[in-house]
Order: C-alpha cells, then sequence, then structure tokens
C-alpha cells in the first residue's frame, strides 16, 4: 500500500481537527443544557416550596381560628353547633385551597368510653368510635367536624390508631405548634384523595388565671385540618 504524502494528509488532519472542535462544542453544549436544566429545576423547586409554606400559613390561620371556637366553648366538649357555624362563616375553597374541613378531636381514656358514648349520642344517636387498629392506649376521637357531609367517616375516628397521625398529635403537643402529619393511605381517612395528611394543632387547659398551660400534659384535645 502506497504511503500517503503530504498534500494528501491535509484533508484528514483538518477533518479530524472539525471532528475534535465538534465533539467540544457538543460538549460545551451539553454542559450549557445541564445549567438551564438545574437553574429551572432549582427556580421550580423553589416557587414550589414557597407556595407550600404559603398554604401551610393559610391552613395554621384556620386552625387557630377553629381553636378559639374550641377554647370558647369554655369547656373540653365541644357543642357540634359552634362548630358549625365557624365552617359556614369561612370560604373554604378560597381561603384554605386543599383543604377539606376543619375538625376538633378531643383526648378520652378507655375506662371514659361508655359514659361518653352515651353523652355523644344524646346528640348524635348514630355516633360510634372506629379505629385504623386496635390498642390500648388513650384515644384522641374527632368528635366534631366541618363540612359533615365531605368527611363523615372521620367522624368518631380514633386518631391515636394511625402511627403516621400519633407522630403528629404528639409532636404538636410538645412544640405548641402546627404540625404535618405523615400521610396516610386513603381507604383509612376515607376521603377520596390518594393518600390523606393532618394539619394538627394542641389546645391545652387553662390555668386559673386563664392562661393556657403550654404543657404536653395539659392538652384536652387538637384542631386538625385534614
Amino acid at each position: 500500500m502506497n504511503a500517503l504524502r503530504p498534500h494528501q494528509l491535509v484533508p484528514l488532519l483538518f477533518l479530524a481537527l472539525c471532528l475534535v472542535a465538534a465533539g467540544l462544542r457538543a460538549e460545551q453544549v451539553r454542559r450549557a443544557n445541564e445549567r438551564t436544566v438545574t437553574a429551572r429545576l432549582e427556580a421550580e423547586a423553589d416557587s414550589l416550596a414557597r407556595s407550600a409554606e404559603r398554604t401551610l400559613q393559610r391552613f395554621e390561620f384556620g386552625l387557630r381560628g377553629a381553636r378559639g371556637v374550641a377554647i370558647g366553648a369554655g369547656g373540653e366538649r365541644i357543642d357540634p353547633q359552634l362548630f358549625l357555624r365557624y365552617a359556614a362563616s369561612r370560604d373554604h375553597p378560597r381561603e384554605f385551597p386543599g383543604a377539606q374541613g376543619f375538625g376538633y378531636a378531643r383526648k378520652l381514656e378507655r375506662t371514659d368510653e361508655a359514659a361518653y358514648l352515651a353523652r355523644m349520642r344524646l346528640d348524635r344517636p348514630d355516633f360510634r368510635l372506629s379505629e385504623f387498629r386496635q390498642g390500648d392506649g388513650p384515644r384522641v376521637v374527632v368528635e366534631a367536624i366541618e363540612p359533615i357531609a365531605a368527611n363523615r367517616a372521620l367522624l368518631g375516628l380514633d386518631l391515636m390508631s394511625s402511627s403516621e397521625f400519633r407522630v403528629a398529635l404528639e409532636s404538636a403537643a410538645q412544640s405548641g405548634r402546627p404540625t404535618l402529619s405523615a400521610p396516610v393511605a386513603a381507604a383509612h381517612t376515607g376521603t377520596a384523595a390518594p393518600s390523606g395528611f393532618l394539619l394538627v394543632l394542641p389546645i391545652y387547659r387553662h390555668d386559673a388565671r386563664g392562661n393556657p398551660v403550654a404543657d404536653a400534659t395539659a392538652v384536652f384535645g387538637w384542631v386538625f385540618a385534614p
């Protein structure tokens, strides 16, 4: 085979240089695209985080209003009509998009169940207790929730019987702040959503001066948004 002459090498060298330049340019474009995509994803994630924070703040506002209703009742049992009037005063789809309503759940010792059910059935003859799974500790029973039509499956539910909800309830009791639970399967919450969360806020007993006792042992109930 005859060796290539110098004048024949020039086109080959030029082609090789073009290929190298094209490869380098392609790598530059790839890296630039990666930076653009990364920046876009970071901006979208930041926007979603800010939106979620604003939504939680709106929910917290609603929960504090619901807690005011509970405290205003003057005892540990909430008049369902008070909750109904509070719910009717709010424009849920506009004020709290994504929330299915507001509820009140109270702590209940198992030794008090019979008397509690008898008292609750004076207003709601069909009231009954339900649970995710059996337990032996104190219950936290959903005693009132509005709008009831969309949340009937939650009425009477023992929130402590869900490990996800129990963690949120106990954390809120310790911190005194609104706490979001981990998701629970829709089959358990009775909702149409793929999964259910609770945002919970504790209610503390008051001392002789009317001041809340911010101690986990002084919690008698929680308001929540499903």
